[in-house]
C-alpha cells in the first residue's frame, strides 16, 4: 500500500494536483462519493501549507457496516457536513492514502497568522 500511495503521490505531483476547496455542505448531496483528487503521498506537502482539519477513515468499498471503524459514505458526508458547517470559511479536501477497501480523506484550512508559527 505505500507503493501505491507513493506513486499516486508522484503522479499528483506531476499533475499540480491540488485538494478540493467545499465551502457549501449543500454541494454534498450532488457530489459523487468521494469526488476528491487523489494525492496519495503528495498530501503531506498540504500539510505543511495548509493546517490539517481532520483525516476521516472511510470504507470505499459501499460494504462497510455500522460495527466497522471506517465510516460509511454516509457517515462520512454526514461528518463532513458539520465540519463544513464549522469552518464557513471551506475547506480543502484531498485523499491522502488509499488502501484495498479503505481511504484516508483529509480536511485542510488556510492557515491563519496566528497558527502559522506553531508547526
Amino acid at each position: 500500500m505505500n507503493y501505491l500511495n507513493e506513486e499516486i503521490g508522484i503522479r499528483a505531483k506531476r499533475m499540480n494536483l491540488a485538494p478540493y476547496f467545499l465551502k457549501n455542505s449543500k454541494k454534498l448531496d450532488k457530489m459523487p462519493p468521494y469526488p476528491f483528487p487523489n494525492l496519495g503521498t503528495f498530501a503531506n506537502h498540504y500539510d505543511e501549507t495548509m493546517e490539517e482539519v481532520k483525516t476521516f477513515f472511510v470504507d470505499s468499498s459501499g460494504f462497510g457496516g455500522e460495527n466497522e471503524p471506517a465510516l460509511t459514505q454516509e457517515q462520512f458526508h454526514q461528518e463532513l457536513k458539520e465540519l463544513i458547517e464549522e469552518h464557513p470559511e471551506g475547506l480543502y479536501i484531498g485523499i491522502s492514502g488509499e488502501g484495498q477497501f479503505q481511504v484516508y480523506i483529509t480536511a485542510w484550512k488556510e492557515k491563519t497568522k496566528d497558527t502559522e508559527g506553531m508547526k
